[in-house]
């Protein structure tokens, strides 16, 4: 199991859902994010993680999307329902965003193993 599927099931615990595309779409995120310096804000979502995440599925791209959309929403609801923002995201806020950036706080988290808001505090 990689670290970015061990941070999902630590999220979702049991519950029945393929967690595969999601854990692609965090570890490229990761690797675009860290390995090759991509400003957060460059990063296109669509382009740069959904067609890979496809391509190594050997999946449609709208298929894989539509997955790893849907994980990270029942990510991004847990997180919310059971007050762990400041556990996964470092700070308690409101509204953690859309499925995009909810892949970008679990990307932090799988590769520093520590909070968006933890690392990005330390490198100010």
């Amino acid at each position: 199991m990689s670290k970015s599927e061990a941070v999902i099931r630590r999220i979702l615990g049991t519950e029945r859902i393929n967690v595969l595309p999601l854990s692609y779409a965090i570890e490229i995120t990761a690797h675009c994010l860290f390995i090759q310096h991509m400003r957060m804000d460059d990063l296109m979502m669509e382009r740069d993680v959904y067609s890979v995440a496809a391509k190594r599925l050997h999946k449609d791209p709208v298929t894989v999307t539509r997955n790893i959309t849907r994980a990270a929403n029942r990510c991004r609801d847990k997180i919310k329902a059971e007050g762990w923002s400041g556990r996964y995201i470092g700070e308690m806020v409101k509204d953690i965003g859309d499925p995009n950036m909810m892949i970008k706080y679990l990307a932090y988290y799988a590769y520093y193993d520590r909070p968006y808001y933890e690392v990005i505090g330390k490198r100010l």
